[in-house]
């Protein structure tokens, strides 16, 4: 490929597409950005839901709420609810923002609490290191710096995602001067084993660099570039969803301010309230129920939910879990479905796309592109979504949940992967991971995962080998804290108001 690319075509729309020509004409206006789309072909439009590193990508883009949400009727995010996961009944999270150790030895004093008192709940956890968790459960929305949540850079989103894509199209990318066209790819050409041409039913398209955007048809970097591809199936077995639009009758109740993943019998179902519906989805197995008995089960689900499911419109999506080997060879580059997928439990869709492009962005910055570059680039590629798949797998395999075929599988799925084996030791030794691995300790202390017991605490390797209880002036520090949050929480608005007065 040339080794700085001045012609850049993406190939593919929809949210990806779209994302990719927006933070490339903006990072880089002396470039030539095209993005082609066939008319023929729809996109998938799974995901509508966001981690808050998305905060990044829309500073980027110069971007702010008022601007882009109510386009997307997008709503705010500031957790991952859990629902009957480790067993049926329980619920945990992952909070956003950081956890605060203010005056603690970490995870550490909240373990040693735990093992001297049986009882005490796993709600405690979550109290006692986010601050966001009043807001949570009152299903409200700060309008401050609330202790280590940051509204403005910790919040995520739930959004149409498809109408992100068109947002983005009409006030980013033809603003800027990308080049559209609606036409339909019928063959490449090739020029000493790089990609020339793109033939097409109405024109031809040169460029130097395509970014291959085509959901997981992969039409450039597996079925032209033939770059295999790799399963996860191992890991994560699920390969269908049914997916719905759940109509408002409360949109007070409803409107929640967290992603809620309920675990059902072959599979689990999301909950994304958007802010004119919500969307919906089981994602299941078919190793282990068919695609008709999977819709009369998430039929059942929506009953309990006091709507009429047979009202709803049911589409069914293939699921395909897996990366390829290389995300960029020679001068193709897949973002997206179109490289890799992480079924949706932990919201990584949107986050990996967002994190390829900044990642190539990074690599355009160099004047000149060769082959170390794009090892690395590869390298980051891969390892993110090896990382995302040994995260998302803990959810199953640290479950306690039995009571169906499915369940008694994916409880005992081999982990392999040293990476993740490595986390998992670390947080069970000394309570540390690299960037707390995105919240690993927060999904292993929901499962009952714990590390302490009575027995131990007198040799845990500390400084001076001393007794370790949890300190007084932390436990009572933290009291304080929560008392402050909870106060600031009940003077707050509800997620619904805060979306009325400051949004829509």
């Amino acid at each position: 490929m040339k080794r700085n690319p001045k012609k850049i075509v993406v190939v593919g729309g929809g949210s990806s597409g779209w994302m990719a020509a927006s933070i490339l004409c903006t990072r880089f206006p002396e470039k030539e950005i095209t993005l082609v789309e066939s008319p023929d072909i729809p996109t998938i439009g799974v995901g509508e839901s966001t981690l808050g590193s998305i905060n990044l990508f829309f500073n980027l883009l110069g971007l702010e709420d008022k601007d882009w949400m109510p386009y997307c009727n997008a709503t705010y995010k500031l957790a991952i609810q859990f629902t009957d996961f480790f067993k049926k009944g329980e619920t945990f999270y992952y909070p956003f923002g950081q956890r605060d150790y203010e005056g603690s030895r970490g995870i550490d004093d909240w373990m040693i609490k735990k093992s001297l008192n049986k009882d005490l709940p796993i709600k405690d956890y979550y109290d006692s290191f986010y601050s966001i968790m009043p807001f949570v459960y009152d299903n409200k929305v700060p309008t401050t710096k609330v202790g280590n949540f940051n509204f403005i850079t910790d919040a995520a989103y739930h959004m149409d995602a498809a109408a992100f894509g068109e947002f983005l199209k009409d006030n980013i990318c033809i603003p800027k001067g990308v080049n559209y066209i609606q036409d339909t790819i019928v063959d490449v050409e090739f020029e000493n084993d790089d990609i020339s041409l793109l033939k097409c039913q109405n024109t031809s398209i040169q460029g130097d660099l395509f970014v291959d955007c085509t959901g997981f048809r992969s039409l450039l970097l597996e079925q032209t570039m033939n770059v295999p591809f790799t399963s996860y199936k191992n890991y994560l077995p699920n390969d269908r969803a049914w997916t719905c639009h759940l109509p408002y009758s409360d949109k007070e109740v409803e409107i929640e301010n967290v992603t809620n993943c309920t675990a059902y019998n072959n599979g689990w179902i999301w909950n994304i309230p958007l802010y004119h519906r919500a969307g919906s989805g089981y994602v299941f197995c078919t190793d282990f129920i068919n695609e008709e008995d999977a819709l009369i089960e998430y039929k059942e689900y929506i009953k309990t939910l006091g709507k009429n499911p047979e009202e709803l419109h049911y589409r069914l999506v293939k699921i395909k879990n897996g990366r390829h080997d290389v995300c960029w060879k020679n001068n193709v580059v897949g973002v997206g479905l179109s490289y890799a997928f992480v079924e949706p439990l932990e919201s990584t869709g949107l986050l990996s796309t967002q994190e390829m492009l900044l990642a190539l962005c990074e690599t355009l910055y160099n004047d000149s592109i060769g082959s170390l570059q794009i090892k690395h680039f590869n390298y980051f590629c891969a390892n993110m979504m090896d990382n995302f798949r040994d995260f998302v797998t803990y959810h199953y395999v640290a479950s306690s949940r039995d009571d169906t075929e499915y369940w008694r599988y994916v409880t005992t799925i081999e982990i392999d992967s040293d990476d993740a084996l490595q986390l998992a030791h670390n947080y069970t030794v000394n309570h540390t991971t690299p960037n707390d691995s995105a919240g690993l300790p927060d999904i292993l202390v929901g499962m009952h995962y714990y590390s302490h017991n009575p027995l131990s605490i007198n040799w845990h390797n500390f400084a001076n080998n001393t007794l370790l209880l949890p300190t007084k002036d932390w436990e009572r520090t933290t009291a304080q804290k929560n008392r402050l949050y909870q106060n600031i929480c009940d003077k707050s608005l509800s997620h619904y108001e805060y979306l009325k007065k400051y949004v829509y």
